[in-house]
């Protein structure tokens, strides 16, 4: 929904604080302490008016417990402020309400009021709450999956300005969901999108430019882009930058650079990123050559069921470089490739049963290895 939600519903959004000239009369002193860094202040005021039936400073007060501005977090409390202002048809408050049952913080987790609360405030035109009850209608979660509702509604608030919704209708365009494909609408929406500061956004314009699908192909577009989904923080954005510094692609080539925005991916759990910087540990290209830093993040991405940084750490495991060496954990990595169509690590466990390494020599596995591995591409003599 907006942030907090980490599952599959990854479009769903964050309600954006109301700002001070929506709010009501009774809010504005509160909102120059808080404006100046002073949330005891803040909250103390907007309590003062919450408590004699203000709708607005019941929400305000909720979302600072919902946030822990002035207060610690507390989500029940937060619910308790606001249930007030939503009963009296507060949007926003409907739609964190509603946000804080979908999410199951500070009450009992239940997609049915969650929905319903939703639904209150999309009837009241408030995009925050079509994006949320859109994509729950996407998903189908506790309302009929319907993708044309879900389109209508998220395309609603995307009209109105919801970054997250057009990030999603954008989506929805490229791949006809609700909608018929239309490639020229996705861009529109996800620019829209992207200029607002969504990191999905920026990183699609950026992958458009690069390869030139839909817009103009244009080096310097997807750098800017790319850099901007960066500073936004995608570590898929930050290892195609390490790329592209690494070979000097629409840059000037800085592996030192290269392995900074790798590391950033990596330490993010990105397995590209990891399995690129194993490497250039290895080679100590960018970074000081260090074989144990290498082993550590070719496990990482490895474990993730990245092929190349399985044969990468197979052959660690061969050449007890970073690693003891083990050939009978090096076959086993190997296999793990193999079986996702690595040509070479195919071609390796054929040597490894033919020469008895990690494994009782085996002929016949040994040739339906290298059957495999010729089937897959590998050539002797290339490789």
């Amino acid at each position: 929904m907006h942030h907090r939600d980490r599952r599959a519903n990854r479009f769903l959004t964050v309600l954006m604080l109301v700002s001070a000239a929506a709010c009501s009369a009774p809010t504005q002193s509160g909102w120059k302490a808080f404006d100046g860094g002073d949330y005891e202040t803040a909250i103390l005021s907007w309590e003062a008016t919450a408590q004699v039936g203000d709708a607005d400073s019941q929400f305000l007060v909720g979302w600072m417990h919902d946030e822990g501005h002035g207060r610690p977090v507390d989500a029940a409390t937060a619910a308790d402020w606001y249930r007030m202002a939503a009963a009296q048809g507060h949007a926003g408050a409907q739609t964190n309400l509603g946000l804080l049952y979908y999410e199951g913080r500070g009450v009992e987790r239940d997609h049915v009021e969650a929905a319903r609360w939703f639904a209150l405030a999309a009837d009241q035109d408030f995009a925050a709450a079509r994006c949320n009850l859109g994509v729950m209608h996407l998903y189908g979660q506790a309302v009929e999956q319907d993708d044309a509702r879900a389109f209508e509604l998220l395309s609603s608030a995307a009209k109105q300005g919801d970054a997250k919704a057009q990030s999603t209708v954008a989506h929805l365009h490229a791949r006809g969901v609700g909608t018929e494909v239309d490639h020229e609408q996705a861009v529109k929406w996800h620019r829209r999108a992207a200029e607002q500061g969504v990191a999905g956004s920026q990183l699609e314009l950026a992958r458009y430019h690069e390869d030139g699908r839909h817009v103009e192909r244009d080096d310097d577009a997807a750098i800017e882009w790319y850099e901007s989904a960066a500073a936004a923080g995608s570590p898929h954005a930050h290892y195609r930058l390490g790329c592209r510094y690494l070979t000097g692609e629409g840059v000037d080539a800085d592996p030192t650079r290269a392995a900074d925005h790798l590391r950033v991916a990596a330490d993010a759990g990105f397995a590209h990123a990891q399995g690129a910087l194993g490497r250039l540990y290895v080679e100590g290209c960018g970074v000081d050559r260090d074989p144990w830093e290498a082993a550590r993040l070719m496990r990482a991405a490895a474990e993730q069921g990245l092929a190349p940084a399985q044969f990468d750490l197979a052959m660690m495991y061969v050449k007890g470089e970073g690693v003891s060496r083990d050939y009978e954990t090096a076959l086993g990595w190997f296999e793990q490739a193999a079986e996702q169509g690595h040509a070479r690590a195919a071609d390796r466990v054929a040597l490894m049963h033919e020469h008895g390494r990690g494994t009782p020599r085996d002929a016949e596995a040994a040739a339906r290895w290298h059957e495999r591995a010729r089937e897959l591409g590998f050539d002797p003599a290339t490789n």
